[in-house]
């Protein structure tokens, strides 16, 4: 490799070396340019030799909370710093240094308080902080958003909760096929009123009623009897940016999908023992996962672990309602 060959360069001849697929050459640059911008944040670039701690004020500018992303960082990354070290460019010390950062090391709990709800209530006093602020005659005018909202609480993932039917919402559960979902009572009556409304008020000119698309589908909307994966997602967003002119994000599907899903595996723990690495079966079903290595379902339990110790860093020995 010459001597004199910068970052770009290293990029480039990585990409062209590897024959780097269209996907694989947008994720690897990617890498590169959310760096970039962490550089920014850190106040020096990678080949000026980072501290322990400017490594991890780096990857808390990524805001790296999964254990996966911090290891895709540092193939990519950690790379680029041996070949600096072979060229004499950075000491051995320093690439030893980066590669011996832990998930455990990384300082996130300001990524922590945004990127979860702590429980159900703290989900609620959001919707109902957005509905307060929102402009509207009729708290129907966001009934589709709040119903995807606690589905995505209740462990659905997006793709299921765009092809949930209205006939699949029981009287005190959700059934889908032989899988049985049951949400608080609250969330049950909610989604059983949405699902037998016919439409909501809205003011125009004058007073109307809009009336839901005829479907099948749960959720659905006046224009459309479904909703895809994507919409539902900035739906739910646009409710957000109401609730709160400091908060980004505040509101997203996978962030409130994994607040529920964590909160329960705390609540799972509190009645049934803590979870072990080694229950790879009881970490599916908890995590509502299928795991192919007990890598992945360690990764998935770290992640665990770090919402647990930032919201509840103390035992709880009062039994959690909804």
């Amino acid at each position: 490799m010459r001597s004199d060959m910068n970052r770009s360069q290293y990029i480039d001849r990585h990409i062209t070396t590897y024959n780097l697929a269209a996907g694989a050459k947008q994720a690897y640059v990617a890498v590169w340019n959310a760096v970039s911008k962490a550089e920014v944040k850190v106040g020096k670039v990678l080949e000026q030799s980072y501290t322990h701690e400017e490594y991890l004020e780096l990857f808390k500018a990524l805001g790296h909370g999964a254990y996966a992303t911090i290891g895709k960082t540092k193939v990519v990354v950690g790379g680029y710093l041996k070949s600096l070290a072979v060229r004499g460019l950075l000491d051995d010390s320093n690439v030893k240094d980066f590669y011996s950062l832990k998930f455990e090391d990384m300082d996130i709990s300001t990524d922590l308080a945004s990127k979860y709800f702590k429980d159900f209530g703290t989900l609620q006093r959001a919707i109902d902080k957005a509905l307060g602020n929102a402009l509207r005659l009729d708290d129907g005018a966001y009934a589709t958003q709040i119903s995807a909202v606690y589905l995505a609480w209740s462990g659905l993932k997006a793709c299921e909760a765009i092809r949930l039917k209205k006939s699949e919402v029981l009287e005190d559960r959700i059934l889908i096929g032989t899988r049985e979902i049951r949400p608080s009572v609250k969330v049950m009556s909610y989604l059983k009123t949405y699902r037998d409304a016919i439409g909501y008020e809205s003011r125009a000119a004058n007073i109307i009623t809009l009336k839901y698309a005829p479907s099948d589908h749960l959720l659905r909307t006046v224009r459309s009897d479904s909703i895809s994966a994507s919409n539902i997602r900035i739906y739910i967003n646009r409710m957000g940016k109401h609730a709160t002119d400091n908060s980004i994000n505040l509101f997203n599907y996978d962030k409130v999908y994994w607040s529920g899903i964590f909160n329960r595996a705390y609540m799972h723990e509190l009645a049934n023992g803590s979870l072990k690495s080694s229950e790879k079966e009881r970490l599916q079903m908890v995590f509502n996962e299928p795991f192919k290595s007990n890598q992945l379902a360690n990764r998935r339990l770290r992640e665990y672990w770090r919402f647990k110790k930032f919201f509840y860093p103390e035992p709880v020995s009062a039994a959690y309602t909804n």
